[in-house]
Order: C-alpha cells, then sequence, then structure tokens
C-alpha cells in the first residue's frame, strides 16, 4: 500500500480521523471510494470523471487526497461562494489533522485586485484629490497583502472602486512603475510557494488563454487540476476562449485617449457614437442576435469607418510620448481586429452576435466547441479529476465527455447521494395542465402553485426558464396568496436568499441563476417547483450554432445536445431540496411532455427514485407521511 493509500485509509476508515475529528461525521462507503479513485489519479495520473450524488461529501473525498499527495494542485470551481467555501471553510478544518505543513492560497480573477497605477491616476487628478473614497482606499491599500476589493466591504457599492481594478487589457507588466508593488505580480509569487490553489473556472481559462509565460499569467505551472462542479465547464470555456468589445470598453478608451493630446480623438468619439447607434437600431433592449441576422449596409459602412479611425489613432499614437502607449496600441488593435472578425471575416467555426442591455452593448464571438482547446489544456496535464453532482445523462458520461474533449478516460464512477430519496421526497406532475406553450398554462401553473404552496406552508423556489412567466405568476401569486413573494431581479440574488432564510414562510422565484449552488437546508425549503423541462432557447446564437454543427455532421442535436443538456440542468435544479440527511419536501414539474413526449421517459429515468403523484389530494396524504 502506497503512503497515500495509507492517509486515505487513516481519514476515511470507519475509526478513522474524521470521525475522530468531526462530531456529526458518519462513514460513507461512497466517499471512500471517491477518495481511493481520487488517490489512483495522484499516484498514476490519468483522466477520472467522477458523478457524486448530494450527501456523499465530495469535497473531502478529492480535497483530502490532493493535500497528501504533496503535488502542487490547482482545485477549481465554479462561484467565488463555492471558493470561499473550500478555502475557508473546508481547507481550514482539515489543515489541523494532516501531520505536516502545507500552503493553500485562494485566487480570484485579476479584477477582483486593485491596480496601483490606476489608483495612483485619479489620486493625482483634479477630479479626485479631495476625494474621500479615494483616500480610504490609498490608507488601506497600505496595510493590505494583495489589495482584494472584497476587504472594502463598506465600498462594495461605490462605482468608483471597479475603475481602479487590476485588468489585462491595461497591464504593463514588469514596465510598470507599481510593478515590485504590483498585487498581482505579489498574487503571482505566492501561487508559485502554494501547495493547494483554489480558483475559480473563469481565472482558470482567462490564465491558460495567456500562451506565453508573460506577466499576465497568474498562476504557476501545475501538473494535477480538480475541476468541482465540472457541470459548468463549456459555458464559461466558451465566453474566455472568445472575443467580445463593449461600449462601455470603446468609452473608457476614449476617455483615456483625451488625454494624449492626438489629433483625431474627436473623430473617434464622432465615429464611436455613430456606430453604437447604428448598432441601438438594429436590436431591441434586453436581447441578442446573431449578427448576419442584423447586419446590413448602413451597419456595415459604420463598423468599416469605426475600424479605420482606430488603425488612424494606433498609427498616431506610435509618434506619441504618452507613458502608456504601448498598452493602448495594443488596446486599440485588439478591439479594431475583435470588430473586424465579427463584421467581415467569415468563420465556421465561430458564432458572432450582438447583446444589448439597458445601459451597454457587447459584440461577442464565441467558438461554437471548445472541446479540441479543452482537450489540449487537460491531456498536457499529468492529472485531471472532474467531479459534480451532476455529469451523467442515462448512465453514462458521453455527453460531459464530448463537450469538454475527454477522448479517453482512467477512471469512470457515479457514486449515487446518500440521502433516501424515497422517504424523504416526494416528486408530483399534475396531468391536468396543459403544455407549457399553451396560453392557458400560466393562470393554470399559478393556480395550482396556490395549492402547494398552502400544503409546505411557504418555504418554496419556483425555478423558471422564462422571465415573462415569472413575472407573472410572481403577479398572480402576489395577489392571491398570504405568503412572502421573492423575485429575481428586484434585489442582488444574494440578498434574496438571505431574506429567504430570514423571513418566514417566503417563496422565491428565480431563473437559471437559482437552479444550482445554493444550499439551503431545513424547513426553510420544502418545495421545488419547476415551471417546465429546461431546453434552451433555441433562437439563442451560441445555441443555434452548436446545434447546426451538429446538423453538418449528420447528428441528431435535440437527443444528442439539446436534451442531454436539459436533463444535466434539470438534475441541478431538483438538487436545492434534499441537502441533508433530514430534509423533506415536495418536486414538482409543471410540464406534461414529460408523460405525453417520447423523450420524457429519458428525463424521468434520470430522476432519483421518489414516490410520484399526480393530484393535490393524494399529494397532501404523501406529504404528511414523509413529515412524521
Amino acid at each position: 500500500m502506497s503512503f497515500l493509500s495509507e492517509y486515505i485509509n487513516e481519514f476515511f476508515g470507519r475509526e478513522g480521523l474524521l470521525k475522530d475529528s468531526f462530531k456529526n461525521f458518519e462513514y460513507r462507503d461512497n466517499q471512500f471510494k471517491m477518495a481511493c479513485h481520487v488517490t489512483e489519479i495522484f499516484e498514476n495520473g490519468g483522466v477520472a470523471v467522477l458523478e457524486a450524488g448530494t450527501g456523499i461529501g465530495k469535497t473531502f473525498a478529492y480535497l483530502i487526497p490532493a493535500i497528501c499527495s504533496g503535488e502542487k494542485v490547482v482545485i477549481a470551481t465554479k462561484s467565488k461562494n463555492l471558493q470561499e467555501q473550500l478555502y475557508f471553510k473546508d481547507i481550514q478544518s482539515i489543515k489541523p489533522l494532516v501531520p505536516f505543513d502545507f500552503k493553500s492560497l485562494y485566487v480570484k480573477g485579476r479584477s477582483n485586485y486593485i491596480c496601483l497605477d490606476k489608483l495612483s491616476k485619479i489620486s493625482v487628478s483634479n477630479v479626485f484629490f479631495k476625494n474621500k473614497v479615494v483616500k480610504h482606499i490609498n490608507k488601506w491599500v497600505k496595510k493590505s497583502k494583495f489589495g482584494d476589493i472584497a476587504e472594502l466591504n463598506e465600498l462594495s457599492n461605490e462605482p468608483l472602486l471597479y475603475t481602479i481594478t487590476s485588468s489585462s487589457d491595461t497591464c504593463k507588466g514588469s514596465k510598470c512603475a507599481f510593478f515590485k508593488d504590483c498585487f498581482i505580480y505579489k498574487l503571482k509569487l505566492e501561487a508559485e510557494k502554494s501547495d493547494i490553489i483554489v480558483v475559480n473556472y473563469h481565472l482558470l481559462f482567462a490564465d491558460y488563454r495567456i500562451k506565453n509565460e508573460g506577466f499576465g499569467r497568474v498562476l504557476p505551472e501545475f501538473k494535477f487540476l480538480i475541476c468541482d462542479e465540472a457541470h459548468s465547464i463549456e459555458e464559461i470555456a466558451t465566453e474566455y476562449l472568445g472575443d467580445s468589445v463593449s461600449k462601455y470598453q470603446i468609452n473608457n478608451l476614449v476617455t483615456e485617449l483625451e488625454q494624449c493630446s492626438i489629433d483625431n480623438v474627436e473623430r473617434l468619439k464622432n465615429s464611436t457614437e455613430e456606430f453604437f447607434l447604428s448598432l441601438t437600431e438594429v436590436i431591441a433592449e434586453n436581447s441578442r442576435m446573431n449578427i448576419n441576422d442584423v447586419k446590413n449596409d448602413k451597419l456595415e459602412l459604420k463598423a468599416e469607418e469605426f475600424i479605420n479611425i482606430l488603425n488612424v489613432i494606433s498609427a498616431e499614437l506610435e509618434d506619441s510620448d504618452y507613458e502608456d502607449i504601448e498598452t493602448l496600441i495594443l488596446r486599440i488593435i485588439k478591439y479594431a481586429d475583435i470588430i473586424d472578425k465579427i463584421f467581415f471575416t467569415d468563420e465556421s467555426h465561430n458564432v458572432k452576435w450582438l447583446e444589448r442591455s439597458q445601459k451597454n452593448i457587447v459584440l461577442k464571438c464565441f467558438p461554437v466547441d471548445v472541446a479540441g482547446e479543452l482537450e489540449k489544456l487537460f491531456y498536457n496535464l499529468k492529472g485531471v479529476i472532474f467531479t459534480s453532482a451532476t455529469l451523467s445523462v442515462n448512465g453514462n458520461f458521453n455527453f460531459f465527455r464530448s463537450r469538454v474533449g475527454l477522448h479517453t478516460t482512467d477512471i469512470e464512477a457515479i457514486y449515487p447521494s446518500s440521502f433516501d430519496f424515497p422517504k424523504q421526497a416526494l416528486l408530483f406532475i399534475p396531468r391536468n395542465i396543459c403544455e407549457p406553450s399553451n396560453v392557458k398554462f400560466v393562470n393554470l401553473f399559478a393556480d395550482i402553485l396556490l395549492e402547494l404552496i398552502d400544503i409546505t406552508e411557504g418555504n418554496a423556489f419556483i425555478l423558471f426558464t422564462n422571465l415573462r412567466n415569472m413575472l407573472m405568476v410572481a403577479a398572480l401569486l402576489r395577489e392571491k396568496s398570504k405568503f412572502n413573494i421573492l423575485v429575481q431581479g428586484e434585489t442582488s440574488n444574494m440578498n434574496l436568499i438571505e431574506r429567504f432564510k430570514d423571513e418566514e414562510k417566503s417563496v422565491l422565484l428565480g431563473s437559471y441563476s437559482f437552479w444550482e449552488g445554493i444550499d439551503i437546508q431545513g424547513d426553510k425549503l420544502s418545495l421545488v417547483a419547476i415551471e417546465k423541462l429546461p431546453f434552451a432557447v433555441p433562437s439563442d446564437p451560441l445555441k443555434k450554432a452548436r446545434i447546426e454543427k451538429i446538423r453538418e455532421n449528420n447528428g441528431n442535436p435535440f437527443y444528442e445536445y439539446q436534451i442531454p443538456e436539459a436533463v444535466m440542468l434539470l438534475k441541478q435544479g431538483i438538487g436545492r431540496l434534499i441537502r441533508s440527511k433530514n430534509d423533506k419536501g415536495i418536486i414538482a414539474i409543471f410540464d406534461v411532455r414529460i408523460f405525453s413526449k417520447s423523450y420524457g421517459k429519458i428525463f424521468l429515468k434520470n430522476l432519483p427514485v421518489m414516490e410520484k403523484y399526480h393530484t393535490i389530494d393524494g399529494l397532501i396524504d404523501g406529504y404528511k407521511t414523509i413529515s412524521k
């Protein structure tokens, strides 16, 4: 037995260190098996795909082998909240049990750290010279180790703070006057000395994209990678392996160029205004459109004029003595190249679209398929472990592997949830409701919801895929129910979750951002109701391009892509309900297609085993039984 395997037995055994150290720890066979599989990867190298159902303790199952391996390990997860849980809670609780010292580090994306160069510029500007916020930041910066703006909690709503954080676009690297004191540089040095580095996928993929070993990279060389919440890899990688440019970025560029005393700034300002005005004419607010669907002669002319003036400015800057000249020229060239690629380059491997919000317009050029690029990342490492509660469809990982470039794996395993779903949860699927596309659906949905939230006395998540339906149902519930109705968009998501936990008998209505990553245990959550099967909107430019690519390759996009993607998201939504062995509740799915369509069987097959009910009367009796 290897030294690492001995450590695993010592920690996870029936009378091991975890049992001795944690009051409520229970030996779980699946947790032990997962820890052994993770250990195999650290000992022999390779790729493991491990689906760990809720309640098996997957974090400790991969974290303890990683720490005990003595290797430099990067652990990537989806969000800052999950990073914080890993670093501040899980790692710290394990530290006293490990018989040797190890160093861990929590690294966020660049935009979370103050840029001393930007801070210096606003500190000496006439506009901000006496600004109390700037003085406060300057005082704090002298004491901060890494300049993490999360430490400035009292300024979290201060817009100025987000204009002086680090950015790869504006970073001057070793040529910066503040290089030796740079927080990103300090962070990089600290990462090189660390054994366990906790990052999110945004940083992992942004760092990977910087091909050379320049200053822009934050992460050091590493051989082992653990990908938690791995079901989210494809979507985040797509964003960071693509290109985008926004009205906000261009306006910032123009503001900076106004300080350079060059001849063509006014021409650029006028061209910028005309270009973005022409974009607002072809796309409605709060929508996204494929660029091929909105392009016209006028728009192409304005784009061409805008690219030309950017090139003129770039050439003019080469003779300027402005201190940030190199960085500025590179930004201008980059923006011009992105706009040229979006409007004037034919590429079947990229999809290009336009997004318009209330205050901003963004042009995007994203790869349709990231599998090839991810393959390069993952197979250049000695060992990679992918884990999540939702990676399989129909009991295999074919869909996940195809989306993230895994042509071969060394270990694949599914560890079922340790929770007793048949005794803890009921599945309610009403038959007396029309399909979601029917105009009567929203009213029928709201009427049945009113009965359900009466049964559970509120304490409900209502998950939507359609924002319009969400707002209509919210209005109906507020009109007819006695419960506290919380709706996504009316305040921050974090504030909504805190209110849901604190306020009695609450019902929270949310869309995709509430389908995963939220952990509410106990009586506060007794009902998860799902509006309809979570198929992605087929008109979405990126989804549409992926569907077309599968079709071009003689595949069936509905069964190869749309259904598996929806199954994985449905499993995430359902996973919000049972988070501990004492949780009880109802999962309600309001989509009769699960019965009426042949593909509905696929969704049912991928759900946990639960008693099914189709009428409210039967459900009430069942709920009384599991609530005893």
